[in-house]
């Protein structure tokens, strides 16, 4: 059974300036759907709406057809991993990720060449490549139907996105994922969908020459 995710009708403004305006995305199982947008254009506003941590003026979220304002409260519904470090700091890679996520699931964090050495390293004596690496994993990896990523590639090394990558392969065979990033060369390689956020609009992008067209990416 596929899941679907309909986002409709958000509109958003602070101070009488409107940040994004009628925003509309269809997502099920099996979508990687791409977000690009300049800093600043309501990316990850955008993505907080759809998680229900921000407020909106206007916005219908529905899940299987089933309307929640505040998705994240219910269990496995949505997971959003923000472009800041969030996870805690005085906990092992280990015991972080046993709290985290479900047996099945610990092979690929204790199996991960990357992370193996640290296993036993708290948090906070990681570098901030690999504490992002590492919450990027985990929010894919945590049981949910969808999943919302804010500049996953930012700060990681071009062998820990490839590795990202995959993974985002790999679990959206379950899941439905959404991801804001500036990274199109890494993005447009595992995305199935498209769409550029600018001047508070959504506009479909179905080829690289679209986002020349709209001035986002040099040709």
């Amino acid at each position: 059974m596929k899941n679907v995710l309909l986002v409709d009708s958000v509109r958003k403004s602070f101070n009488k300036n409107v940040i994004v305006s009628d925003i509309s995305i269809f997502c099920k199982t099996g979508d990687v759907i791409a977000l690009y947008g300049r800093n600043g254009s309501g990316k990850t506003t955008l993505l907080k709406v759809i998680f229900g941590s921000e407020k909106a003026q206007n916005k219908f979220i529905s899940i299987n057809n089933k309307v929640y304002n505040k998705p994240y409260k219910k269990c496995n519904l949505i997971n959003f991993s923000p472009s800041f470090l969030f996870l805690p700091r005085n906990i092992t890679v280990r015991k972080l990720t046993l709290h985290w996520l479900q047996k099945s699931q610990l092979e690929n964090i204790y199996e991960d060449e990357i992370l193996i050495p640290y296993l036993n390293t708290k948090i906070k004596h990681l570098s901030n490549g690999l504490r992002k690496y590492l919450q990027v994993k985990l929010i894919l990896l945590k049981e949910a139907k969808f999943c919302l990523l804010d500049e996953p590639y930012l700060g990681l090394s071009p062998v820990n996105i490839q590795k990202i990558n995959e993974l985002i392969q790999q679990v959206s065979s379950f899941k439905g994922i959404i991801i804001a990033d500036h990274n199109y060369h890494n993005l447009s390689l595992i995305s199935n969908k498209a769409y550029l956020l600018k001047e508070g609009v959504i506009r479909i992008i179905k080829s690289k020459q679209d986002l020349i067209d709209y001035g986002y990416i040099n040709a």
